[in-house]
């Protein structure tokens, strides 16, 4: 199950919890792990990648001159979050915090939307065949991967990924009868 940032409040308080005030780990699971995996941040993107498709002569030596050249446009939305499972809590109940030690952010889902996806010729070479769609999946594929690895080393977003993840769980921890009055610090 995805929860969405916008829309992860009406989740707050669901589950079977005694009417006992004591604040202890179980109770914090069952108030934030109803999200499963927490999506804090959506990437929208829509790329412009160029590609040949080699002429090939004898044992796949290529030339250049002879290569087909495409632009392949495409666009699509990246989830990014936490997987609330992986949550540690520590609970000072005379103190009335929480450290809340977060698990590192990762791409939850990517979906590459196939309705804009496009490919122009630049070049066509008369010797050259064209690709199946195998081979322009397995492009996809590769550049799909290329945005995800960026997007875990780009340190600004991941930033904005904890601090969505951070305001989310504050949200769920400040709406709850049982912990609205516990000062939270989060770790990663």
């Amino acid at each position: 199950e995805i929860l969405n940032f916008q829309c992860s409040t009406h989740l707050i308080g669901v589950g079977s919890l005694s009417n006992n005030k004591k604040v202890t780990t179980v109770v914090l699971k069952e108030i934030v792990e109803p999200a499963s995996d927490l999506t804090t941040t959506k990437y929208h993107y829509k790329e412009l990648r160029p590609y040949d498709i080699p002429f090939e002569l004898l044992d796949n030596v290529g030339v250049d001159l002879l290569n087909d050249k495409k632009l392949c446009v495409f666009s699509g939305t990246v989830l990014v979050g936490v997987d609330i499972s992986k949550i540690k809590y520590s609970i000072d109940e005379d103190e009335k915090s929480i450290v809340i030690k977060l698990p590192e952010p990762y791409i939850i889902a990517h979906e590459i939307y196939d309705e804009d996806t496009k490919v122009y010729s630049v070049k066509d070479s008369l010797l050259v065949s064209e690709e199946g769609l195998e081979k322009n999946s397995e492009r996809l594929g590769e550049w799909k991967k290329d945005i995800n690895d960026h997007l875990l080393e780009d340190e600004e977003f991941m930033d904005t990924v904890r601090t969505n993840t951070q305001n989310v769980i504050k949200d769920f921890l400040g709406n709850s009868q049982y912990t609205k009055d516990y000062s939270v610090e989060f770790k990663w």
